[in-house]
């Protein structure tokens, strides 16, 4: 591996194959998302439980990544992700051959099982291989091939679809997960890890219960370390709430203010575009100036005003694409200083808490939406609480930041 700072181009082909590997969730994940209406014709299935579909693989990132941590750190990446992906092999093919809705459910629930701890340790082996002046850049990549995976779901799946039908698109997603579960397999010099501070067959009693207790119990890192970690999983969910709040409602106040359905998802989609485009630049900006709060307060505070100024002008669409670049700049810098609140030997818990965040953010910012609608009656009221709440992630953020500080140097 070249030294700190540069890439050469084994780190770039290990870094190449981890956001391969990511791109698997997020593929899965939009998969009912781009046959939804097929399902509707076919099955019978109405648009809430096609909803339900879509939310249920993202259910177990928000209840299992944190003992996901635990187990992780027990028995060690490498195995982890092998069985996490089997998870979501398995979890696709049931999918793909589901009579009903039921079934169909806890398909997708234990394919986002397999999804939430292949996110963790995928995160985990970044953060390891590129501790030093990479790691934002790292980070942000990595966490970038999530949306990375549904746009290519977005341009694959629906051609599929219409050729062969909704069964044979998500056997493709299936299909996808079987490739990244061989290239875990057969590439053992880049998907390696540790191997775990456990026998195998001893799995810890509460992994829920030993998470915060080990962050706690670290050597040298002790309660800042956990404040650290938890308080940027904090930011990092109040921001997802934010956007995913943004992304969610913003068509359809575009479109009760007279545009049209094609159009108002034109002008969100390049929002989404540009914030996968930049994820990766946002970590190299930081790593390149070494001032990771300084790019995530722009990023913040810009994607806050692109917004809020959407909001204002009736949706000028160049401030969709500035709040996607703005808000580019953030996950790299929130992974980067999470997984350096902990020491290497806890960051699998630490990178859990992460994890929890997202998902929780993903989950709670649409329905939080939809709440702040029916109170108002009015569209735009969604649309304002995702602006406030894009910048008031920089409060968790401000706090994590003087815990590291507290924290003796490594």
């Amino acid at each position: 591996m070249s030294a700190a700072g540069r890439w050469d181009r084994a780190a770039l082909g290990t870094l190449a194959a981890l956001v391969a590997v990511r791109m698997v969730a997020g593929f899965q994940f939009h998969s009912v998302a781009v046959v939804a209406p097929l399902l509707v014709a076919e099955l019978g299935l109405s648009y809430t439980e096609v909803g339900s579909l879509i939310g249920a693989y993202v259910l177990p990132a928000v209840l299992l990544s944190i003992p996901g941590g635990v187990v992780i750190q027990r028995f060690g990446e490498r195995r982890v992700l092998l069985a996490s992906l089997a998870l979501t092999v398995v979890g696709g093919v049931l999918t793909a051959i589901a009579p009903g809705f039921v079934s169909m459910f806890a398909a997708r629930v234990v394919a986002g099982a397999g999804a939430a701890l292949v996110q963790i340790v995928l995160l985990k082996m970044a953060t390891d291989r590129f501790m030093g002046g990479r790691l934002s850049t790292a980070t942000g990549t990595v966490l970038g091939a999530w949306p990375l995976g549904i746009a290519f779901a977005l341009a694959l799946l629906g051609g599929v679809a219409q050729q062969g039908g909704w069964r044979a698109a998500l056997a493709v997603a299936a299909a996808y997960a079987v490739l990244a579960l061989l290239a875990a397999w057969r590439l053992p010099r880049i998907f390696a890890g540790t191997d775990g501070d456990g026998a195998a067959g001893s799995a810890p009693a509460s992994a829920s219960a030993l998470a915060a207790k080990q962050l706690v119990a670290d050597t040298g890192k002790g309660l800042a370390g956990l404040g650290a970690a938890v308080a940027i999983s904090v930011s990092w969910m109040v921001l997802n709430i934010g956007y995913t709040a943004f992304i969610a409602f913003a068509p359809t106040w575009l479109t009760s203010a007279g545009w049209s359905l094609e159009a108002a998802g034109f002008a969100v989609s390049l929002s989404g575009w540009a914030l996968v485009a930049t994820q990766p630049w946002g970590g190299w900006l930081a790593d390149r100036l070494g001032r990771p709060s300084l790019v995530l307060a722009i990023g913040c505070l810009l994607s806050g005003a692109a917004i809020g100024l959407a909001l204002l002008t009736g949706g000028a669409v160049p401030l969709f694409l500035l709040a996607g670049v703005a808000m580019g700049c953030t996950p790299g810098v929130m992974g980067a200083q999470l997984a350096m609140s902990a020491a290497p030997a806890r960051r699998a818990v630490a990178l859990g808490f992460f994890a929890t965040g997202s998902g929780a953010g993903s989950m709670l910012g649409p329905s939080l939406a939809g709440v702040v609608v029916d109170l108002t009656g009015a569209q735009q009221a969604a649309i304002a609480m995702a602006a406030v709440l894009v910048v008031a992630a920089l409060l968790p953020w401000w706090w994590a930041r003087r815990l590291q500080r507290r924290q003796p140097t490594r």
